[in-house]
């Protein structure tokens, strides 16, 4: 029989005194218990020694705004870059590397040896003009051969960038800080066809991938599963030429949450990527969860959350045997499209509320209470404050999906409950 979990989340309604919560098991029973208000002098980064907790950020604020800088420098022990270490970013024209910036190294090195997880090395978007340019003009001979070429290339330079004897960023042991990658980023559609297979049934505007179309398995002509394994064979291949023995490589989705089809075929993927190796080490390390989220998205794995939820997404990676991220961890409070429009969504704002507060509990409780200490490799936050969210809107549906309030960064109740989730104890029966 399987065990239920029980998750103290945070009430439906906060009338009364705002501290009462719910311990919550998945056959719906409850009871009330008390938790303590925070102090102020909490920090997300010692909440828990087993859950890394890191933060994605941008440049600008970083190096111009101090109340951005300051909670990086506090609460986190993990730092990404939400978009400066992408393939456009990094190679924006061919052979011209630009990894001169050492702003997210030098964040990490003197604010007390953070990890560094790179994001991301392979990815259908963000991807500069030149790759359409050789697309377009490579003759179909050559085009195997040339992307490859391309692929490996800067998976090597970049890799390779990062763990350079001569750099100055490592830990006190002498490693590197950077210690992760999203290798490579999003290759399935949402009904866990490859993405660029022209197979999509919702956001087929997003079916395409210029590493799909141009990396066919030249043995049988399959594609998909071809370029991701060519993808991280390049990564290990890199990072053991320079030594690098300890870095782990991931690869990186959105939508565990709400397709389980799409998990599915996920699972399906690393389970066959863990069993090649490179050099005598095995080529993926890892899984990442994104989790974009709202405040409606599905929790528990029950019959009427068929399609997909929280707890099945996270059960389902943990039982890869691999390290399991929650990679880009946000949960919004905007109005849903219903229908095709919002107008359609008839909860009140405190319904809202109240469904995001619960989340922000719920995905660091369950995680716990799922994957054990020895494959957390924690959970990293999408940006700093709402002000800096992808999620932010100026009209009223904004999405208000991070932990602090805009321009002053002073705490939401969202960090209360996020920190208490990653703290209080979980009990399973």
């Amino acid at each position: 029989m399987k065990k239920a979990i029980l998750i103290v989340a945070a009430a439906i309604t906060f009338a009364g005194c705002k501290k009462s919560v719910q311990n919550i098991t998945k056959e719906g029973e409850s009871n009330l218990v008390s938790v303590n208000a925070l102090t102020g002098n909490e920090r997300l980064q010692t909440a828990n020694v087993d859950v890394q907790v890191g933060v994605a950020i941008a440049l600008n604020p970083y190096q111009t705004n101090t109340l951005y800088s300051n909670l990086v420098k506090q609460e986190y022990n993990s730092i990404t870059a939400e978009n400066d270490m992408k393939f456009g970013e990094l190679q924006p024209a061919e052979n011209d590397f630009y990894l001169d910036d050492t702003t997210i190294e030098h964040a990490a090195k003197y604010n007390g040896n953070k990890r560094i997880h790179g994001h991301a090395l392979i990815w259908y978007s963000s991807n500069p003009g030149w790759l359409d340019y050789v697309d377009a003009n490579t003759s179909a001979a050559n085009k195997y051969s040339r992307f490859k070429g391309i692929m490996e290339k800067h998976i090597s330079t970049v890799v390779k960038h990062y763990s350079r004897a001569s750099s100055i960023y490592k830990d006190a042991a002498g490693k590197p800080l950077m210690k992760s990658w999203d290798v490579v980023n999003e290759v399935f559609n949402d009904n866990g066809t490859y993405r660029g297979s022209g197979q999509a049934t919702s956001n087929q505007d997003r079916d395409f991938s210029v590493w799909y179309k141009n990396l066919p398995n030249p043995a049988n002509g399959q594609k998909g599963i071809h370029h991701v394994e060519l993808a991280f064979r390049a990564a290990r291949k890199a990072a053991n030429e320079n030594g690098d023995t300890d870095l782990k490589l991931f690869y990186n989705d959105f939508g565990h949450e709400y397709s389980k089809a799409k998990t599915d075929a996920i699972f399906a993927m690393v389970n066959y990527l863990k069993n090649i190796t490179e050099g005598g080490k095995p080529i993926i390390d890892g899984v990442g969860l994104q989790f974009h989220m709202n405040y409606a998205t599905k929790t528990d794995d029950t019959p009427a959350n068929a399609s997909g939820n929280i707890e099945y997404a996270i059960r389902k990676m943990k039982e890869t045997g691999l390290k399991v991220h929650i990679s880009e961890l946000d949960i919004s409070r905007a109005k849903k499209e219903i229908n095709g429009s919002i107008n359609n969504d008839l909860t009140t704002e405190q319904q809202r509320k109240d469904g995001q507060y619960f989340r922000y509990y719920y995905v660091p409780q369950m995680y716990r209470a799922i994957v054990p200490a020895n494959q957390r490799w924690g959970i990293t936050l999408w940006n700093v404050g709402d002000s800096d969210s992808w999620l932010r809107n100026p009209s009223t549906n904004n999405g208000y999906a991070t932990l602090y309030n805009p321009t002053f960064y002073t705490k939401k109740y969202t960090y209360e409950r996020f920190y208490d989730g990653l703290k209080n104890a979980i009990t399973v029966e």
